[in-house]
């Protein structure tokens, strides 16, 4: 696919954005404050307009509606002259062709290329990673996943492993389906690498007065299983067993390069 455009005798730069969201729309946007000709194309494997993340966890919690999770207006691609190829997947990148390579085996070419993927959750290497009721919370499918799981009757209790500002997010959505929440911590305190110690001891507080069972300096051993594979609990360092029915892992992410 050749990229090289030629329009009123000027050279059109051929834009190529891998990802969808804050990122991506801002450098949209600092593209056309210089070049309103060049062609845009944004490529992301989420079928999705761009969405407000933190607000997926309000959305399970039911204060938000899907429709009030656009990043952007509606027109916003429109009026920027951006071509979406949504719900398509980058597996390959050519520099010395100046291409990328969808996972159909469909080629892009382009002249300046943007890698804005984000992150991707950090899964750690504990037993029982593999459980039914086992969830991130970083995208909107991730959100529907959980919700679906959560809204069945025996779900009661869940586990939120970590306590950053994902892990935190989690309770707004654990509340809003009255699912009972323990937010387990390796570091001392909540927020530990965003707050100071009175700011996390305050925060700490108005959790316990919401009902939330907050376990720091201890971390997650394993998740437990029942006999089809759901999970039934998180198991501490020193053996003590939290009975739940759902897990959120939320210990961080770490470039996505997949």
């Amino acid at each position: 696919m050749v990229s090289d455009a030629q329009h009123g005798g000027a050279f059109i730069v051929r834009y190529v954005i891998i990802g969808n969201s804050y990122a991506a729309v801002g450098a949209v946007e600092s593209i056309r404050e210089v070049d309103r000709r060049g062609d845009i194309i944004i490529i992301s494997d989420e079928p999705y307009r761009a969405y407000g993340r933190p607000l997926i966890t309000y959305w399970i919690g039911g204060t938000v509606r899907e429709d009030q999770m656009d990043y952007r207006p509606q027109h916003w691609y429109e009026s920027n002259r951006v071509e979406t190829m949504l719900g398509r997947k980058v597996t390959r990148v050519e520099p010395g062709e100046r291409q990328v390579v969808l996972e159909v085996g469909e080629r892009v070419s382009y002249d300046r290329l943007l890698i804005a993927t984000g992150g991707t959750p950090i899964i750690p290497p504990i037993e029982g990673v593999d459980a039914e009721g086992l969830f991130t919370m970083t995208r909107f499918d991730d959100a529907k996943a959980f919700k679906a799981w959560a809204d069945q009757d025996h779900v009661k209790a869940g586990v939120s492993i970590g306590s950053g500002l994902i892990g935190l997010s989690v309770f707004k959505a654990m509340k809003g389906i009255n699912v009972r929440l323990t937010l387990v911590e390796l570091l001392d305190r909540v927020l530990g690498l965003a707050m100071d110690y009175e700011s996390s001891a305050m925060i700490e507080a108005e959790l316990v007065k919401a009902g939330v069972d907050v376990r720091t300096s201890t971390a997650a051993e394993a998740i437990l299983q029942d006999d089809e594979g759901c999970v039934r609990a998180v198991r501490l360092k020193g053996g003590e067993e939290l009975p739940c029915q759902t897990v959120v892992m939320a210990v961080g992410v770490r470039p996505n390069v997949d």
